[in-house]
């Protein structure tokens, strides 16, 4: 079945004002009669002329309105279907017991429910506003994962051993504070030009 897209109606629309006729408009957009007959179904009107008659013709806009308000029915039926019992444990149970949506399902499984729907699927029923009463306001807000408080760094004032803060007496130290102070080797070497300077 072919399907006619929005500029195929307006190519119509056109085709049919111009006079043409059903086949010659079939030929053009490559779909069969009866699919033109359809569509001119969807998208006929009463138009009023300047003289006050009226003839039946043919809107693109309608016909495209009419196309898109089918559209919204289709989709696969839902899986609680009509179960309002259900719905309303669900909600019962979320709302005034403060179940996680996973939790009132497995809650309610264990009391022997006969319907059962998924995580995944109850999530999207809130997102789209399936039930009355539930939303996604309601739901428990997950928690944030804690970050690590980093370690606050020391300055280099504060590394630096307290011998060492003397300037005159950094030189001839030094080498005592890097036997002393073995794994800051590195960082006294690396550093030790700066630290100078800072004194």
């Amino acid at each position: 079945m072919a399907r006619l897209t929005h500029s195929d109606r307006i190519k119509m629309e056109a085709l049919l004002n111009a006079g043409h006729s059903v086949k010659e408009i079939a030929n053009q957009l490559h779909v069969h009669q009866a699919t033109i007959y359809r569509e001119y179904n969807r998208g006929k009107y009463m138009h009023r002329n300047s003289d006050y008659t009226e003839e039946e013709r043919y809107s693109s806009d309608l016909g495209q309105q009419a196309h898109d308000w089918y559209i919204t029915g289709k989709g696969r039926p839902l899986k609680i279907k009509n179960d309002i019992k259900y719905i309303e444990k669900l909600e019962k149970k979320i709302l005034d017991e403060k179940y996680s949506p996973e939790a009132a399902l497995n809650a309610l499984q264990q009391e022997g429910e006969q319907m059962c729907i998924s995580v995944r699927t109850l999530y999207r029923y809130i997102d789209d506003g399936i039930f009355l009463k539930l939303t996604n306001a309601h739901l428990p807000v997950k928690g944030k994962a804690k970050k690590k408080e980093k370690q606050k760094l020391e300055s280099v004032r504060d590394v630096v051993p307290p011998f060492m803060k003397d300037r005159k007496t950094f030189a001839v130290q030094r080498k005592a504070a890097v036997l002393h102070y073995g794994r800051m080797t590195v960082f006294l070497k690396a550093r030790e030009k700066r630290w100078m300077q800072e004194w």
